[in-house]
């Protein structure tokens, strides 16, 4: 290769005070297809100033200096995922107690609430389907959805977990701990509350 361009030279290392110091102009410009000015800089010249005692006195203080700061962020990274995941093992989690009954009233309220705010009317049941026992499995589904979203701080941890150091990890925490709290409260929400944790909890 006989030119290289800046982004080439900040492949190997080179910074843009560097590249000042060591290169100054380049050899050679072209106008690309942006409309700007590529700067191309001479393999050879490189490769002299790279081999100089100078360029290599930098170029290993600038490494020292990289890792050392490297390490500093990876540090304060652990810290910060270390304090997050001390804050949600002690998160407690309050799921209130319902009639197996109230809850699958409510559960359907809040089913139909979902499917009618989304204009998918066809979706919508029957408020007497929690009379009948053969739905149980689908009364069971829509309730432990209920109690995760509507009246546990399942929404409000999970926002709070965004955009924090080790927050897939806490967001795993956070999932098995609302649905363990769940079937603390109604054992017979537990097949549903696995289920579900297989699904979402990776």
């Amino acid at each position: 290769m006989e030119y290289l361009t800046l982004t080439l030279l900040k492949e190997k290392g080179w910074t843009a005070g560097a590249i000042k110091k060591f290169l100054g102009e380049p050899e050679k410009t072209y106008k690309n297809l942006f409309g700007t000015y590529t700067k191309l800089f001479s393999a050879k010249r490189i490769e002299k100033i790279e081999k100089s005692k100078e360029f290599q006195d930098w170029f290993k203080k600038t490494k020292n200096s990289r890792e050392a700061k490297r390490k500093a962020q990876l540090k304060t990274q652990a810290n910060k995922r270390g304090e997050n995941l001390n804050e949600i093992n002690q998160l407690k989690i309050d799921i209130p107690l319902f009639k197996k009954k109230n809850l699958y009233i409510e559960a359907v309220k809040h089913y139909n609430w979902l499917w009618e705010d989304r204009g998918k009317l066809d979706k919508l049941v029957d408020n007497n389907i929690v009379n009948d026992p053969i739905n149980s499995n689908f009364l069971n589904r829509i309730s432990v959805n209920f109690l995760r979203h509507e009246v546990s701080s399942y929404e409000e941890e999970l926002d709070y977990q965004y955009g924090r150091t080790g927050k897939d990890l806490a967001i795993n925490i956070i999932r098995k701990k609302i649905y363990t709290a769940i079937m603390e409260k109604y054992p017979y929400l537990k097949s549903e509350c696995m289920s579900q944790m297989n699904l979402r909890c990776f």
